[in-house]
């Protein structure tokens, strides 16, 4: 019985050794073997027409635009369960009208912006440049040599909680919003403890 105890304790103690202290969401998952890119992110927010005239009428999922932003049943939540947790984030940006750039922001339960918006990135840190750099995920969270995923937008976010991250087009020049379709190639959002 006592050797029983022994190996029971351990084969606990391994696998403590091995829990995963983040939770990923993105590229990684919507693409088969991370090898080629599949299937990105098509976004509309054109609340009007729905981007109808390109092959059929689109949802407003994950989008904002002057005026509103898509209804909570087509929103892209993430939560956080711990004080110690980081959201890490990156992105790869697609295609665009000419003249154009995607903005982001995050927003919590309550529809308060809680990370204002910021051109998304095309340049480190925050931006993904292959796939195989999404599905290993952010460096932060790599062992050393932490250089075979991508270097995150780090964020901290005020409280535990649920929150949605939500996307725009605008105009370079003016920064005015305009309402039209838009992708994103590339995205990865980690849920790390830091602990």
């Amino acid at each position: 019985m006592r050797k029983f105890r022994l190996l029971f304790t351990g084969i606990s103690l391994l696998l403590l050794a091995f829990v995963v202290n983040g939770y990923s969401e993105g590229s990684k998952q919507l693409n088969t073997a991370c090898i080629t890119m599949s299937t990105n992110l098509y976004l509309c927010n054109d609340f009007t027409n729905h981007c109808n005239g390109t092959g059929g009428i689109r949802s407003q999922f994950a989008v904002y635009n002057a005026t509103q932003s898509a209804t909570p049943d087509n929103r892209l939540y993430f939560v956080t369960n711990s004080a110690d947790e980081v959201v890490l984030m990156g992105f790869q940006k697609g295609t665009t009208p000419n003249g154009t750039k995607i903005v982001f922001r995050i927003k919590d339960i309550n529809d308060a912006v809680v990370y204002s918006e910021q051109d998304l990135p095309t340049a480190s840190p925050g931006y993904i440049a292959f796939i195989p750099q999404a599905c290993n995920g952010p460096n932060q969270t790599l062992p050393p040599p932490a250089n075979t995923g991508y270097n995150a937008i780090s964020w901290n976010p005020p409280s535990i909680g649920t929150f949605y991250i939500e996307f725009a087009l605008k105009v370079t020049a003016t920064g005015a919003y305009t309402n039209n379709q838009f992708n994103i190639d590339l995205f990865d959002i980690t849920i790390y403890n830091t602990v």
